[in-house]
C-alpha cells in the first residue's frame, strides 16, 4: 500500500505543477526624447542613433531617459557637476562680453588719437601756409 499511495502522491504533485502557469512578464514602456524638452533644456540633445538617451552638451554626459524622462533631465539638471558646468559657461560669456567692449575701445582710442593726429596736423599746416 505504502507503494501506491507513494505513486499517487507524485501523480498529484505532477497534476499540479502542469496546472500553475506563470504570468506573463509585464512590458515596460521606455520613454523617448521629446523635440519640446529642447525648449526647456537648451543644453540636451537626442544621441545619435538612440532616442532613449540624451546628450548634455555643457557637461559631455550622457543620460538615460529611458525610465524617467523628463524627470531625469531635472535630476540631472541638479547635479553638482551639470551645475559647475553651466557656472563656467556663463563665467565665459561674461570675460567673452568684456574681452570684446575692450577691444572695441582699443579701436575706438586708436581711431580718436589718429583724427586728433590729423587735426593737429591740418591746423599745423594751416598756420604754416597762412
Amino acid at each position: 500500500m505504502s507503494v501506491e499511495r507513494e505513486q499517487s502522491d507524485q501523480e498529484d504533485e505532477t497534476s499540479s505543477t502542469e496546472s500553475i502557469t506563470l504570468p506573463a512578464k509585464k512590458v515596460r514602456l521606455m520613454c523617448r526624447y521629446r523635440a519640446g524638452w529642447a525648449d526647456e533644456f537648451p543644453w540636451s540633445s537626442t544621441a545619435a542613433g538612440n532616442e532613449f538617451v540624451a546628450e548634455c552638451s555643457l557637461c559631455q554626459k550622457v543620460i538615460s531617459i529611458a525610465n524617467g524622462g523628463r524627470s531625469d533631465l531635472l535630476h540631472h539638471a541638479k547635479t553638482e557637476s551639470h551645475m559647475e558646468a553651466v557656472y563656467a559657461v556663463d563665467a565665459a560669456k561674461t570675460s567673452e562680453h568684456f574681452a570684446k567692449t575692450n577691444s572695441a575701445t582699443s579701436v575706438q582710442q586708436q581711431v580718436r588719437s589718429q583724427l586728433k593726429t590729423c587735426y593737429i596736423t591740418k591746423d599745423y599746416i594751416g598756420t604754416v601756409t597762412e
